[in-house]
């Protein structure tokens, strides 16, 4: 994680736009992670948070504050929430939300349109069966209509201090590709 927060630093005037994590702070992330944030991404709030949205390469982090917000009364974060993604950032061009899987601690990109409602189905249209595809919003159907990006936030950042990582600009057509 001091690899991350030394980038920011570098890239940040020093890190001006970040700060250490105060302890009502961090007792809301943990609360929101429940039980189940990796410990790297709970050192990376606790040391460098977001003072207020920061963008990093694509990806725009978010406050604690801003995190709750997103997650208990926004969507998609709120639906995401329900079913164990926790939103954290989004896409800075397209406002896709970035998330934390709290079951396995992989980071992926959701298409914010299709997380939408908490209560209706995952709907999408392929062109290349010229159908519309349906299912029902639960953890495994979320984590198969999401773009996967790391296997954990370590991966995911040291992707954004290579510039490695590229924000998938049309989350449909990774979908049409993984759906024929």
């Amino acid at each position: 994680m001091e690899k991350f927060i030394n980038f920011l630093k570098e890239n940040d005037n020093g890190g001006s736009h970040f700060t250490k994590a105060t302890p009502a702070d961090l007792n809301k992330l943990l609360d929101l992670g429940k039980g189940h944030l990796p410990k790297e991404f709970v050192e990376f709030y606790t040391k460098f948070m977001p003072k207020k949205d920061v963008k990093i390469r694509d990806i725009k982090f978010f406050s604690v504050n801003k995190i709750e917000e997103l997650n208990s009364f926004e969507v998609p974060g709120a639906s995401l929430y329900l079913h164990d993604f926790l939103t954290f950032g989004v896409v800075s061009q397209i406002e896709d939300v970035i998330c934390i899987d709290l079951k396995d601690g992989a980071i992926y990109q959701c298409e914010h349109s299709l997380f939408a409602d908490p209560n209706e189905s995952i709907e999408f249209f392929l062109e290349s069966i010229n159908e519309t595809v349906s299912l029902p919003i639960n953890h495994d159907n979320i984590t198969q209509c999401s773009v996967k990006l790391a296997d954990n936030f370590i991966e995911f950042t040291n992707n954004l201090i290579d510039n490695e990582w590229v924000a998938y600009d049309d989350v449909f057509q990774y979908l049409a590709d993984m759906f024929q």
